[in-house]
C-alpha cells in the first residue's frame, strides 16, 4: 500500500499546529479569566470559534489522508470509474461525520436535519435500488481480489439463459461490469452481481495449468469394463499430438440407460477449451463404437 502523498502529510502537520495553537489560546483565556476575574463576555464565542477552526482543520486533513489511502488501494483493484465512485462515497460519509461534529460544537440539534436526510435517503435509495447492488458488488469483487486480470472462471447463470458453463478469462474488473474474453476470443461484459454466484475454475498452482471436469453420457448397451479400456486408448490417441496432459475419465454413475463418465481435462488458456471439448467428445464417441464392435460386447448383447 502506498503512503499518503507529501501534500497530504503537510496538511496533517498544519492541522496539528493549529490544534496546538488553539489549545494554547484556550489555556491562556482560561487562565486570564480565572486569575484576574475579568468580565469577558465574548470568551465563549472565541472558544467556540477556536474549536471550530481546529475541528475543521483536523477533519479536512484526516479526510484528505484517508481519501489518498482509499484511492491508492482501490486504483489497483478497480478501473478509474470504480475508483472515483468509491472515493466519492467515502468522502460523503467522512464529511457527514465531520458535519455532525461541527453541529455538536455549535450546540445544534441535528435531529430535524437527520429526519429530512432520512426521507431524502429513502427517495434516493428507491431511485437507485437497481444500481446500488451492482456498485457494491463491484466493490466486493474488486476489493476481495478474488478476480484479477488473467484469471479464468467458469460462469454459470440461468439469468442469461445459459445452461452450459462458460469459460471466461478476466480482462478488467470494473465497478459495474467485469470484462472477459471467452473461448472464442470475444469480449464479454458481465454485471458484477452475477459474478458473486459464479464458480471459479480450479487452478493447479504447482503445474501452472487449469483443470475442469465435464460429464459425458454414453448409452448403456456396452459393458463398462469393456468401455473403460477403449476410452483410455481413445483419449491417449486424441491427445497424442498435443502438449496438454491426457484427460482422465472416471465412471461416476451407471444406470439402466446410460454410463456417466466424468472426464477431467487440463488447459493453459481458455482459447484451447473448444478444441479440447471437440477431442474429448470425438474420443468418447470412437471408444463407444469400438466397444460395440468388440466380440465380448456382442456375446454380452446376445
Amino acid at each position: 500500500m502506498k503512503w499518503p502523498t507529501v501534500g497530504n502529510l503537510r496538511i496533517l502537520i498544519i492541522a496539528i499546529y493549529i490544534t496546538i495553537v488553539v489549545f494554547l489560546i484556550n489555556f491562556v483565556f482560561d487562565y486570564v479569566v480565572s486569575t484576574y476575574k475579568l468580565v469577558f463576555p465574548y470568551a465563549s464565542y472565541v472558544f467556540t470559534l477556536a474549536q471550530l477552526v481546529s475541528t475543521i482543520a483536523i477533519g479536512y486533513a484526516l479526510i484528505s489522508v484517508m481519501t489518498s489511502i482509499l484511492e491508492n488501494y482501490t486504483s489497483r483493484r478497480l478501473d478509474k470509474v470504480g475508483t472515483g465512485i468509491v472515493k466519492f462515497f467515502g468522502q460523503v460519509v467522512a464529511y457527514a461525520i465531520l458535519l455532525l461534529v461541527i453541529f455538536n460544537i455549535l450546540n445544534i440539534n441535528p435531529t430535524s436535519l437527520l429526519a429530512a436526510s432520512a426521507v431524502g435517503g429513502v427517495i434516493l435509495g428507491l431511485a437507485m435500488q437497481n444500481l446500488l447492488p451492482i456498485v457494491f458488488s463491484g466493490v466486493l469483487v474488486g476489493s476481495s481480489r478474488n478476480l484479477t486480470t488473467g484469471d479464468v472462471i467458469l460462469l454459470e447463470s440461468y439469468y442469461w439463459g445459459v445452461t452450459t458453463p462458460k469459460f471466461l478469462k478476466v480482462k478488467k474488473v470494473g465497478i459495474v461490469f467485469t470484462q472477459f474474453h471467452d473461448s472464442g476470443a470475444h469480449l464479454v461484459s458481465v454485471p458484477n452481481t452475477l459474478l458473486l454466484n459464479s464458480s471459479i475454475a480450479t487452478r493447479l498452482e504447482d503445474k501452472g495449468v487449469y483443470k475442469h471436469s465435464v460429464n459425458v453420457n454414453i448409452k448403456n448397451d456396452v459393458p463398462a469394463h469393456i468401455l473403460d479400456k477403449y476410452i483410455s486408448k481413445s483419449l491417449q490417441s486424441a491427445f497424442s499430438d498435443s502438449y496438454l496432459k491426457v484427460p482422465q475419465a472416471l465412471l461416476m454413475q451407471n444406470n439402466d440407460k446410460t454410463h456417466v463418465y466424468s472426464v477431467t481435462f487440463y488447459f493453459d488458456d481458455i482459447y484451447e477449451v473448444d478444441q479440447i471439448f471437440d477431442r474429448i467428445f470425438r474420443a468418447m464417441d470412437m471408444a463407444y463404437w469400438k466397444a460395440r464392435e468388440d466380440k465380448r460386447t456382442k456375446r454380452y448383447l446376445t
